[in-house]
Parts: C-alpha cells; sequence; structure tokens
C-alpha cells in the first residue's frame, strides 16, 4: 500500500439508529453495532432486526459500512439459534461481523456466508503466528488485545499482510483484555456475556489482617484511553482501522470525538489543536498500552466524570432566516453557545431565542423546540452545546 495515499478508517460506535447516522454525518467511514443477540453491550439499546436493515441501507448510500457485534462466547444451547441468526445478517449485506468464539466462525464456514469475519479484542490475540492462523481460515481483519502497542500490531501487519484495527479512544477495562469476572461474583451478571456492572469503577477499601484500612479508593479504575496525540504512529505502521469505544454514550460524545479524528486523519501530517478534548466527558486520560507504557494508567481518587461541554440540542430544520432547535437539555439564552458543524468546526454563537409564537425566550426548557437566528448558515444536525467554565 502506497503511503502516500494510506487513510485509516474511523470505526465508531453506535448503540441506535440515531447514533450510528450522527457518526457518518460526523466523518465515521464505519459503524460497529449491536444486533439483539450476543453482543458484549446489553444496555447499549442495540439494534433491532428491522433497524439494523434501514441504517445498514442508509450506509451503502452513502458509501459507508456497519459491523456487527456478535463476540460473546457461546454456549452449547445458543448454537441451536446462532445459524439462524448469521444467516439473517448474512442477508442484510452487513459489511462484517465482530467475533471471538471459533464456533461462529465454523458455523459460517459451512453455511458459505459471504460478509467479513472480524476477530474480536476479546480473543487476546497478540502475535504473528495467531494472525497467520485466522487469516489461513479467510478473516479479513484482527483487532488485536489492547495490551499489544501500535508498534506490534503494526508487525503484525506488516508480516501477515492483513487489516489489523485498533482502539483509539473510550474507556478500558483493568482486566486482561476485557476478560473480568469481578461483576459475575459480585452482583450475578456476566461480564462476558454483556452484563458487566462495571465492578472496577467501584470503591474498594483493603484491610490488613488486624482490620487497619491499608488503602480506599479506586484501585480498578482505569483513566480513559486516547491516541490523539499518536496519530502519526497509526499512520507509520499503517494500521487500517482506528476505533472509537462508546456505544453506550451519548449522541453529541459520539459525534464530538469522530469530528476530533477525523480532523487529525485529515489534517495529517499536520497537527490539530487538542486544546478542548478534555473538555467532553472523560476519566482523565492514558496512553495506554499503545506507546508500550502502561504507568498512570489508574485513576485511584474518583470515578466521576469530568466535563466541560454539556449538550443542549440538534438543529433540525431551517425555516426563512431562523433554525430550529430540538431541546434535549435546558439551558439560558446568555449561556456560552457554540453549534458544532458536521464539517468538524465549531462555532460560538450570540442568539435570541425565541418561541412558536415568536415570544423571546430567556430561559429554554427542555423537550421543546425553538427557533434562533444566525448570520451563519448551520446545518440539518447540526448540535448546540455549552461550554461552562470556559473563561469566554
Amino acid at each position: 500500500m502506497d503511503k502516500k495515499l494510506f487513510k485509516p478508517e474511523i470505526l465508531a460506535p453506535a448503540g441506535t439508529f440515531e447514533k450510528g447516522k450522527t457518526a457518518f454525518l460526523y466523518g465515521a467511514d464505519a459503524i460497529y453495532a449491536a444486533g439483539p443477540y450476543w453482543s458484549l453491550r446489553q444496555g447499549a439499546g442495540n439494534f433491532s432486526m428491522n433497524e439494523l436493515e434501514t441504517i445498514i441501507k442508509y450506509a451503502h448510500q452513502n458509501s459507508k459500512k456497519v459491523y456487527v457485534t456478535v463476540n460473546s462466547y457461546f454456549t452449547s444451547s445458543d448454537l441451536k439459534e446462532l445459524p439462524i441468526y448469521l444467516k439473517d445478517l448474512n442477508s442484510l449485506n452487513v459489511d462484517g461481523v465482530i467475533f471471538s468464539d471459533p464456533s461462529l466462525y465454523l458455523i459460517y464456514e459451512k453455511l458459505g456466508l459471504n460478509f467479513d469475519l472480524h476477530l474480536s479484542t476479546q480473543s487476546s490475540l497478540l502475535n504473528i503466528e495467531a494472525a497467520k492462523f485466522w487469516k489461513d481460515r479467510g478473516v479479513t481483519r484482527v483487532v488485536p488485545g489492547r495490551e499489544l502497542s501500535i508498534e506490534e500490531a503494526g508487525e503484525i501487519k506488516k508480516t501477515v499482510d492483513i487489516e489489523v484495527e485498533m482502539f483509539i479512544h473510550g474507556a478500558m477495562c483493568v482486566s486482561y483484555s476485557g476478560k473480568c469476572l469481578l461483576s459475575n461474583f459480585m452482583v450475578n451478571r456476566d461480564s462476558n456475556r454483556g452484563g458487566c456492572a462495571q465492578s472496577c469503577r467501584w470503591r474498594y477499601k483493603v484491610y490488613d489482617e488486624n482490620g487497619d484500612v491499608l488503602n480506599d479508593g479506586y484501585p480498578l479504575n482505569s483513566k480513559d484511553l486516547t491516541g490523539i496525540n499518536l496519530i502519526d504512529s497509526y499512520f507509520e505502521h499503517q494500521i487500517d482501522s482506528l476505533k472509537i469505544e462508546g456505544r453506550m454514550k451519548s449522541l453529541f460524545y459520539i459525534a464530538r470525538i469522530v469530528s476530533f479524528y477525523k480532523k487529525a486523519i485529515d489534517s495529517f501530517p499536520n497537527k490539530i489543536d487538542t486544546s478542548t478534548l478534555h473538555y467532553l466527558s472523560n476519566r482523565e486520560f492514558t496512553e495506554g498500552f499503545l506507546g508500550g507504557d502502561i504507568k498512570d494508567s489508574i485513576r485511584f481518587d474518583s470515578t466521576k466524570y469530568n466535563s466541560i461541554d454539556l449538550f443542549l440540542g440538534v438543529v433540525i430544520a431551517k425555516d426563512n432566516n431562523r433554525f430550529l432547535l430540538s431541546v434535549k437539555y435546558g439551558f439560558n439564552s446568555f449561556d456560552p453557545l457554540y453549534i458544532l458543524l458536521p464539517d468538524s468546526n465549531e462555532i460560538k454563537i450570540e442568539s435570541i431565542f425565541f418561541d412558536s409564537y415568536g415570544n423571546t425566550l430567556t430561559r429554554i426548557n427542555p423537550n421543546h423546540v425553538v427557533f434562533f437566528e444566525s448570520k451563519i448558515e448551520i446545518p440539518h444536525y447540526s448540535l448546540m452545546f455549552l461550554r461552562k467554565n470556559s473563561g469566554d
């Protein structure tokens, strides 16, 4: 592949159709989503089969792709229904299925299905020989365990000549390749079948044999991953797909994060301003294993999210010289307000807000549609947000 022409795929999470469409509008090349069965995110909303069909058609009309997660590990009873589900996904023309369990591959081969197979990070692939094993069986992409650096993943791609996908942003699990049983023991929810209770985010006290407290805090609470400052390394090692974590995150979060990485990739080799990345919901940031050094990746003092930018609403239409805003969260007209545009730019606005009767509003309440004026053309699906304590 010509390095000058190389450009990695931006792969975004989609917990719902609206989030998937937003991810595409803000620059994602592909999304990964869960159907009704065997995903590892039971609380993400997930797609019905009809919704999957709709988002796949929308994606293909816009030269985008949809990958469906079927990355649980299966019991023998699951294998009775799994072939039916895989055939249904195949009939929807899904671009790829992300899997962990070898039994899915065997069913795929037996049925002669034609979507691409992507090996999930849950399979803990960490070496060249394992990648060769799966390539020889027709797997087109591997997602290595998060314990690998970009350089190590690049060696797999170079040696095996297989697509490599790596996480670049989002929450991280402290356990080995996401294989955690804390939730199973503590609340009887199976982490490896989509039921994780995030026990790693809980507060723990450690006692010595005399009952004295040795430690009181969050020793398993990983900071969030970001690879924004390692874009040059992803390009150098030609990592095919940069994956953003967050199927349970908000529409605004997905739009902002996708737009950040879209701008960073499109601007390469020039650097972009990343000073506002931490304004969006996060548990502080770490580069994790991406650079090969995992130190300082645990946030011991708190599990709370930091957030400066707060989502307010979606621009849904234009009426003459006024724009319609579907308000999700209440705000004041004099707050420091910004608009995120689908082209990844953000603008600060100062505007008058009106209700449907033309009355001027100072307080804008949630779950209403209001009007506002702007001299700048604002496209449909632009997002309004408030930047608190920004100093503006």
